[in-house]
Formats: C-alpha cells, structure tokens, sequence
C-alpha cells in the first residue's frame, strides 16, 4: 500500500505521498506542517516538564524519597493526583463523552445546524451482536 501511495503521487508531481495528501488540506505542505508540530513542541514542552515534575514530587510523597517515576507509571500517578488534590477523576467526567452522547448530541446536531442533514436508525441492515 505504501508503495502504491508513493508511486500515485510521484505520478502527481509530488515528491512523496504526504505531500500529495497535504496539498488539499489547511497546511498545504510538509515543510508547514514541520514548521507547526515544531512550534507547538517548543510551546508545550515546558508545560510538560512542569506537570511531570509535580506528578514525580506527588509520587514521591506517596511512596518514599527515593521513588523514580517511570512512563508507565505517570498516568495512574495523575490521576490519584488528581483525585486528591482537585476532588476530580476521570470516572467523573466520562458520563458526558459516552459515544451516544458525543454522535447524538453533538456530530449528528452539529451536522443537522449546518447542513440540514437528518439522521434515522436502520433497523433493516444487519448490524453486529449487541454484545
């Protein structure tokens, strides 16, 4: 497949296939989309030390001075973190995000607002088990 991808935009007159793909989009080229993953590295990267550190000093606190955090280690960290300093967990938002929520009330409304678009069940096609 990748090797079709990057004959097709050869063919096309780009040097490779995401600069074919890139051509349609916002970006328009690889070198603008460097240019903003760079930028948006450079802006965060602080932010993200910053967050690591204080969940490497809640970690320690929790387990003792000599506590190294490791990757897999910082989620659940943050969360009880989080839980304990801001009385908030991830359990407490996720009734909001449940996927019949986010298609109903937001995509399919957002699609029906802008572009008149209705949405009905099928109930004639087959579907996967309810399980």
């Amino acid at each position: 497949m990748a090797r079709l991808r990057a004959e097709k935009a050869r063919l096309m007159g780009f040097k490779d296939y995401a600069s074919y793909s890139l051509d349609n989009a916002m970006a328009k080229n690889t070198d603008n989309t460097y240019r903003f993953l760079k930028q948006l590295i450079a802006a965060y990267t602080p932010k993200a030390q910053a967050e690591t550190q204080a969940i490497e000093a809640y970690a320690r606190c929790t387990m003792g001075p000599d506590f190294k955090l490791e990757p897999y280690d910082r989620f659940y960290y943050s969360a009880k973190m989080k839980k304990e300093q801001y009385s908030f967990s991830d359990d407490d938002v996720k009734p909001y995000f449940n996927i019949d929520s986010v298609l109903v009330n937001g995509v399919f409304y957002a699609a029906h607002r802008v572009y008149g678009l209705s949405f009905k069940q099928r109930t004639d096609l087959p579907t996967y088990h309810a399980d």
